[in-house]
């Protein structure tokens, strides 16, 4: 079956309702940002967009008249291309990209942009509440026009949870995000916005200023139990409070979702891979435990059980919540909001599902991949094999140096398997002695060919002597890489790198070497699927990508020296 693929995702900063950044930020703007952002991190032009998905719980004023045409306009995008405005209320972000996916599945196109947006600031308090109930209906069911409160506190009452356990789990929340944020964790998601913002001042009034806002405004640093066991209950009587919900925000997050083919034809990689989306109801006086029921459909339909996942996201509307879907579905607390979730971080009602979306794709292997290629690079440097890299800075990202990138990438084969196989009549598993070396033209245009001798003295993508250096560089990182590997149990199959030239000429390594650019099997596990420990599983839908990424970790970290750290 065609699969759709998520390939870059981002989104604002999210800042306080009201008194945050946001606060005289129009809806187009805040969409248009993150949409744009993840354009540009996909590397797509916005021409090639089919449709623009833009989930809103509140869809009227400054993010009405079909705001996702608006954001689509905004963000860049030419005037043919559409946009479509999704409510589902706090699930409208997911929706979205669950309706990308789903299209692209029908073959209605390959390439979407689908997330969420919300402006509580600007929306909520000037709604249009004329004939909001129908008084029928009211009747009928006086709970389907229940404040999300109510029902938060009626879940409370239902399943007997007590606060001392919202306030545990809300205090989590904060410290976990905490330490995300001082860590760099959600910089990969997060593309800063400078806007206007209003400031009420107590000698001049109402005042504006122009601020950058590079981090989400409610995460408090230093939160306790203490300190949120003493915040009064919202309802008299009640067991929700500031502390163990979530929080107002304004905001916006999108995500790049593809046909398989173009990412392949663009040389993209993919975050991720949308495999299944299930919804389900629930009694209208206990909103915020859909997932109770949901889960196990789309679950079923892809055979997988709660243990087959390794990192899971739930909207964080209320601790009650949370705790009561987590201990239904029987869901580790230690892979459950690892960073914080909406009462941490926040809560813009029809974004965060693709907030969500994007983290959890960030966070599985990203910080993974960091950790190897800076014990690899560490290791290559001392035994003299230049590479960019400076230290560690953050647990997903490195300081390297400025280099200019050489045209070509290379590929270095010790087993055939993949698409030389495909290419050429040689067994899968076939060791090669010597390694083959490959090098490819680094064009998304005209999708990265194979480079022969004449091609590339034709293009004089580089001189002679500079082709022996690429040649010889590479198979010094072969021959190191093999031995590293070999020492933890590992078979380096293959692996690609791309190199460039330092500011002195130098030629560097300039690349992650990570189970994203090296195909690793286990010498030790003879089935030929249990033994992928690389981009493999992804691809071929095995799942346990981020076990198999910290397994690697795992065993490259005790082999090599520990990175240098930049402070």
């Amino acid at each position: 079956m065609t699969a759709a693929l998520i390939v870059s995702t981002a989104r604002t900063p999210l800042a306080k309702s009201w008194k945050g950044a946001f606060n005289m930020t129009h809806g187009a703007t805040l969409g248009g940002h993150a949409v744009a952002a993840a354009m540009s991190r996909a590397g797509i032009d916005p021409s090639q967009v089919e449709d623009v998905i833009m989930g809103c719980a509140n869809p009227e004023g400054a993010t009405g008249l079909n705001i996702a045409r608006q954001i689509a306009l905004k963000a860049g995008c030419p005037v043919s291309v559409s946009g479509m405005t999704v409510n589902r209320f706090c699930s409208s972000g997911l929706q979205t990209i669950a309706m990308a996916a789903q299209r692209i599945v029908a073959g209605e196109g390959d390439t979407y942009v689908a997330g969420g947006v919300e402006s509580i600031s600007c929306v909520q308090q000037e709604m249009n509440l004329h004939m909001a109930q129908d008084p029928a209906l009211a009747a009928q069911m006086p709970a389907i026009y229940w404040s999300m409160l109510q029902t938060a506190e009626q879940v409370a009452t239902r399943y007997k949870i007590d606060r001392s356990l919202m306030d545990a789990y809300g205090a989590q929340s904060q410290q976990r995000a905490a330490a995300a944020r001082a860590a760099g964790l959600f910089d990969a998601e997060i593309a800063p916005i400078t806007v206007t913002a209003g400031i009420a001042d107590k000698q001049r009034g109402l005042i504006t200023r122009e601020t950058t806002v590079t981090q989400d405004e409610g995460i408090r640093e230093g939160t306790t139990l203490e300190a949120v066991a003493g915040i009064r209950p919202a309802m008299p009587g009640g067991v929700v409070a500031a502390g163990n919900a979530s929080q107002f925000s304004d905001g916006a997050g999108a995500c790049v979702v593809m046909h398989e083919d173009r990412v392949a034809q663009m040389g993209l990689k993919p975050l991720g891979r949308f495999l299944g989306f299930a919804v389900a109801g629930c009694e209208p006086d206990e909103m915020g435990i859909g997932p109770v029921y949901a889960v196990p459909k789309v679950l079923k339909r892809l055979g997988l059980t709660v243990a087959d996942i390794d990192l899971w996201e739930l909207n964080e509307a209320f601790a009650v919540q949370v705790l009561y879907c987590r201990d239904q579905l029987g869901i580790d607390n230690d892979i459950l909001n690892v960073n914080g979730g909406s009462i941490s971080i926040g809560h813009p009602y029809g974004m965060t599902g693709a907030r969500c979306t994007g983290h959890a794709l960030i966070e599985g292997k990203g910080v993974l991949n960091n950790r190897i290629s800076e014990h690899v690079f560490t290791l290559l440097g001392m035994i003299g094999i230049p590479t960019h890299f400076i230290a560690l800075q953050q647990p997903n990202w490195m300081l390297v140096k400025p280099v200019r990138i050489v045209p070509v990438e290379v590929v270095v084969r010790n087993i055939a398997f993949g698409s030389l196989c495909k290419q050429m009549p040689i067994e899968p598993g076939t060791a090669l002695e010597p390694p083959l070396l490959d090098l490819y033209y680094k064009d998304d245009a005209f999708g990265d060919p194979l480079l022969s001798e004449a091609r590339l003295e034709r293009l004089g993508l580089v001189s002679p002597e500079e082709l022996a250096a690429i040649q010889s560089l590479a198979l010094r990182v072969n021959t190191a890489l093999a031995e590293l590997f070999s020492q933890v149990g590992l078979e380096l199959v293959d692996f690609k790198i791309e190199l460039g030239h330092t500011a002195s000429g130098e030629l560097v390594v300039a690349d992650e070497i990570s189970p994203d650019t090296c195909r690793l099997w286990d010498r030790e596990v003879k089935d030929s699927q249990d033994r992928i420990l690389d981009k493999d599983r992804f691809r071929q839908d095995l799942g346990g990508v981020v076990e198999a990424y910290g397994e690697v970790l795992k065993r490259v970290q005790g082999a090599c020296p520990e990175p240098r750290i930049y402070r």
